[in-house]
């Protein structure tokens, strides 16, 4: 009897132990991870597969494994990540290879991996040799000087390092080694006239592809034109021109009909001077200071090409100053310019243009509108020529502010006026135009309006300081 009971008891744990395996089977651990979702591999170069995916449920860390082959057991691959990331960056691949990858999902708690894997699979770039754009001058090119610097642009499409030589068949050569994409170049020189010459281009990428490009490319020089000089433009400003400021620069356009390279000079009468050797075509200037008002002036130019025709031009030319014609320089008090508060200063003019004016003048506080200078026939009249300056430009100290306008035509003789005005600010955010007392200044007042100008008030005792330019 206990030999039956015995065998019912391990009978019935036999089926109990079968039970509970069928149960794990069909139902997995407690904490059975999923298998990743949307696992894709995007190839980026020759060399290098992104992968990314969507952890599932109960994921602690992602096992991922490569492979030549299609499919194998967890353990056959390559093992290429294990971490809690959604992405890897697969570098380091052979180029124009096909890989395969699965992805296996790990629970840390049961000490489980996910019962399937998800898969995918990529095939790397072709590592391709170096590319080469159009030269400069381009293939076949005629009437190049004797003296240039041939280029072209050199791209790995991998961006690899590569190196590389230009040869031209007379010889001169340039190359790197280790280069990034880019423009090579070479420079040439004591090339010959109306001569065909042949440049060898060739690129190597050692380290990607191990591939080279090789190329030629054609050029013809121009012909000798001769004993040709230098060759001169029309100078600014303008010869014989009037009305110029006192501290110009004058400049002037010098090309050698070769493309050869030149020295040259630019003298004014007042003694300043410029100069410069081996330069190329182009415009070349001299920066004058501390002219004299209303005077003429001769400036003299020379270009020499020491190394192709050996000749030279020279030239002069003349320019006169403009004139101050009207000033009043003594300064006792301020005027406020601001809102409905304007200022006006009448003049009468001996010359038949202006071109511009000088206040002496400064800002307070922070004003929000810009100032404006007019000039008129009369105080209500219409302004025959209005400039305007932001706050930014006017100084905290009182200066000469310069208000450059277009020239324009007057009648010497008679009257006009300066209006100084601004549409915003108050009595602490204002400007200040200075004015003098009993001053030797005949030709003109100051006014003064409290209501924006339409009712004007005469101040024939005080003038503000004004600088007035024009010529005749």
């Amino acid at each position: 009897m206990r030999k039956k009971i015995i065998i019912a008891i391990i009978i019935f744990m036999s089926i109990v132990s079968l039970a509970i395996g069928i149960f794990l089977i069909e139902n997995g651990a407690p904490n059975q991870p999923s298998v990743p979702t949307d696992f894709t591999t995007t190839v980026i170069s020759s060399t290098r597969i992104d992968l990314t995916w969507t952890n599932g449920k109960n994921v602690d860390t992602t096992y991922i494994e490569r492979n030549s082959m299609s499919s194998w057991r967890r353990g056959e691959g390559i093992l290429i990540y294990n971490d809690t990331k959604v992405s890897y960056q697969d570098i380091g691949l052979s180029q124009n290879s096909h890989y395969y990858y699965q992805a296996w999902s790990w629970n840390q708690t049961d000490h489980v991996f996910s019962t399937t894997f998800a898969t995918d699979d990529n095939t790397t770039f072709v590592n391709l040799p170096p590319i080469f754009a159009l030269p400069n001058p381009v293939n076949g090119s005629t009437n190049n000087p004797f003296s240039f610097t041939w280029n072209i642009q050199i791209t790995d499409p991998e961006g690899d390092v590569f190196s590389w030589t230009i040869h031209c068949s007379n010889g001169q050569t340039n190359s790197g080694t280790g280069a990034a994409n880019g423009t090579k170049s070479l420079s040439l020189s004591g090339l010959t006239n109306l001569t065909s010459y042949k440049i060898w281009v060739n690129a190597t990428d050692p380290t990607g592809s191990g591939l080279y490009t090789r190329r030629w490319y054609t050029f013809t020089t121009k012909t000798n034109l001769g004993d040709t000089p230098p060759v001169f433009g029309t100078p600014s400003p303008a010869n014989g021109s009037t009305g110029n400021l006192l501290s110009p620069t004058w400049s002037i356009p010098i090309n050698d009909p070769q493309g050869d390279i030149f020295t040259w000079t630019i003298q004014c009468s007042n003694g300043q001077t410029n100069s410069g050797t081996g330069a190329s075509n182009g415009t070349k200037s001299l920066a004058l200071s501390g002219l004299a008002n209303s005077t003429n002036y001769k400036v003299w130019v020379n270009a020499t090409d020491p190394t192709g025709s050996g000749l030279w031009t020279r030239r002069w030319y003349t320019f006169t100053t403009e004139k101050l014609d009207q000033q009043q320089t003594q300064m006792k008090n301020n005027f406020a310019l601001y809102t409905i508060r304007w200022g006006g200063q009448s003049f009468i003019p001996t010359v038949k243009t202006l071109t511009r004016v000088e206040v002496y003048m400064r800002k307070a506080g922070s004003p929000p509108s810009d100032i404006v200078l007019s000039i008129r026939s009369a105080l209500t009249g219409d302004d025959l020529v209005s400039i305007s300056k932001p706050a930014s430009q006017i100084p905290t100290t009182s200066s000469w502010v310069e208000f450059d306008f277009s020239n324009i035509l007057i009648t010497p003789g008679s009257t006009y006026y300066l209006v100084l005005k601004t549409s915003g600010g108050n009595f602490m955010n204002f400007y200040y135009w200075g004015y003098g007392s009993g001053t030797p200044y005949t030709n003109g007042m100051r006014w003064s309006s409290f209501i924006g100008g339409i009712i004007w008030t005469q101040f024939p005792k005080f003038d503000f300081c004004i600088k007035i330019y024009g010529f005749t």
